[in-house]
């Protein structure tokens, strides 16, 4: 397993870097309209280039379990970009899949990778929870 950007000694910065992402959601009203979406709180994300598909999910408050296949060319993972920053899965090879579970509050989050890079090129995806 390959050591997870938030290990290294510059991990202050991309924690900075997350939790301004985080806090510019709380603040967000102005997402697409998320209410056709059906709840499930067990979602299943494809990670490949630089995309999540889908790109858009909803679940019911509490526990969600987040299963993520890796069919891109580098490696992955899944963060809730909330002020804590909740890892649900952490860094993922190419072909490999991984579950994570997390407990959440009604609001409307940004699923992130938080590899280096990844977000900057639009990695990025929208939880509405219940």
């Amino acid at each position: 397993m390959r050591n997870h950007p938030f290990s290294s000694g510059r991990s202050s910065s991309r924690i900075a870097l997350v939790a301004a992402v985080g806090l510019a959601v709380a603040g967000c009203g102005g997402q697409d309209d998320l209410s056709d979406l059906e709840a499930s709180n067990d979602i299943h994300v494809e990670a490949g280039d630089m995309y999540f598909e889908p790109d858009a999910f909803a679940a019911e408050a509490g526990e969600i379990t987040f299963t993520m296949d890796n069919v891109g060319e580098a490696i992955h993972d899944l963060m809730i970009a909330e002020p804590t920053s909740a890892h649900v899965i952490g860094t993922t090879d190419p072909g490999a899949s991984a579950s994570g579970t997390v407990r959440l509050d009604p609001g409307t989050y940004t699923v992130i990778c938080a590899v280096p890079g990844h977000l900057d090129a639009g990695m990025e995806a929208t939880l509405e929870v219940r």
